[in-house]
């Protein structure tokens, strides 16, 4: 307040300025009030998640197709570790209620601005050979599962992945990772399968994508658990001594003994083949055209796995398009020259902008000041200022012309 009040004593009693009512009705403010507007501010979207839960636990992986474009680091889910990768957003959630309780509600936020990540630890430990987090390791041969290990013991001994009956070609291959997950790819011409490992989470997560459709098996030796579940009419002890495999249509089994288990998701149903002759083994085929997802997920023995097909449902809500005056915009037009602007702008006049906060206190100043004696007339409007979080403040917009 005591800097505006200088700024004023000196405007009036140093410059003298005359104000003229017929000189303040023939400026165009209004064109003055839009063309600056329209340089200092922006919008901010901000879009509601929605999540229900089927079940409850802590970090827990969300994961859902993510329909938006633009930079990446100009996305932000609050107080949330975010990575959008592939067309998809990753982060965790606490889901601490089931049922019609349980939903769940955190915001989207995008701007021109890019955000910055909210700390996060994380005991991922990742390179082209193996990742880990919590309680697996996993280890890679040319972006491939190779081995799996759930509690220091090895649970997955032998793992494939065969495009219409022939070996995925696997000499293109990727590694990325981050505080939130490591993921490993393989790149062909006719597709791409990506395998993640998420931060605090024993499972693996895969995601194929194809242009064209194309038949996929996965083929995996396992450890020998004694039992499995597949829906409450198809399960029970698993005999060792048979060599006939079993034959299903399901996009659901779990594997299991006293101690540990072993289930498989997949996105759609497929043809599974359950092989026992000494080793346990796991045959699915499937066809892919255009996406396609299954995850391998190691648990204990007493954990419910019959709801991890659908853990959660995450809709997205009404976009809200927020606006207002934008401090990095402010703060750009500052070193703007001002003949450029003017000249910009379509104004022949010569002007000064000044932004009030609630305090009356100058945030922000452009323009010249007028000389000595002459005719000034001014208006003034209130904005909103608005930062990339969708945080709103009230101020004022002091326009003086002449």
């Amino acid at each position: 307040m005591g800097i505006f009040i200088l700024y004023l004593a000196w405007f009036f009693i140093v410059v003298k300025p005359t104000f003229s009512p017929d000189t303040k009705m023939s400026l165009p403010f209004d064109d003055l009030k839009e063309s600056f507007y329209n340089e200092a501010s922006w919008n901010v979207n901000k879009t509601p998640l929605i999540i229900r839960s089927n079940i409850t636990g802590d970090n827990e992986p969300i994961i859902v197709d993510f329909p938006f474009k633009g930079i990446t680091e100009q996305y932000y889910v609050e107080e949330k570790y975010i990575q959008i990768d592939e067309g998809r957003l990753f982060f965790l959630a606490n889901l601490d209620k089931t049922g019609s309780g349980s939903t769940l509600l955190n915001y989207l936020f995008h701007s021109t601005s890019n955000y910055t990540q909210p700390d996060i630890y994380s005991d991922i430990v990742s390179s082209d050979e193996s990742a880990s987090t919590d309680s697996i390791k996993i280890n890679y041969n040319n972006g491939l599962v190779q081995q799996g290990f759930f509690r220091d013991s090895v649970r997955i001994f032998y793992y494939s992945v065969k495009v219409d009956g022939s070996p995925i070609d696997t000499s293109t291959t990727s590694h990325t990772y981050n505080n939130l997950f490591s993921k490993h790819k393989v790149i062909t011409p006719q597709l791409n399968h990506s395998s993640y490992i998420i931060l605090n989470n024993s499972r693996i997560y895969n995601f194929m994508t194809s242009d064209v459709e194309k038949t996929v098996t996965i083929g995996t030796r396992i450890h020998q658990y004694n039992r499995f579940y597949i829906n409450p009419s198809t399960g029970g002890a698993i005999s060792y001594n048979s060599s006939q495999c079993d034959n299903y249509n399901t996009d659901y089994i779990d594997l299991y003994d006293d101690a540990y288990g072993l289930a498989f998701i997949f996105d759609d149903n497929v043809n599974l083949e359950l092989c026992h002759n000494k080793n346990l083994s796991i045959t699915a085929e499937f066809n892919v055209d255009g996406r396609f997802g299954y995850q391998l997920l190691f648990h204990s023995a007493d954990d419910d796995m019959t709801k991890m097909a659908q853990p959660y449902r995450l809709i997205y809500g009404a976009d809200e398009v927020l606006e207002g005056l934008s401090d990095e915009k402010l703060f750009y037009l500052s070193f703007k020259n001002y003949s450029t602007i003017k000249s910009d702008w379509g104004y022949s006049y010569d002007f000064n902008v000044t932004v009030l906060n609630a305090s009356n206190t100058a945030i922000f100043s452009y323009g010249i000041m007028p000389i000595r004696y002459v005719t000034t007339a001014g208006k003034t409007y209130n904005y909103n200022k608005l930062d990339k979080y969708g945080n709103m403040s009230r101020v004022s917009v002091v326009l003086l012309s002449w």
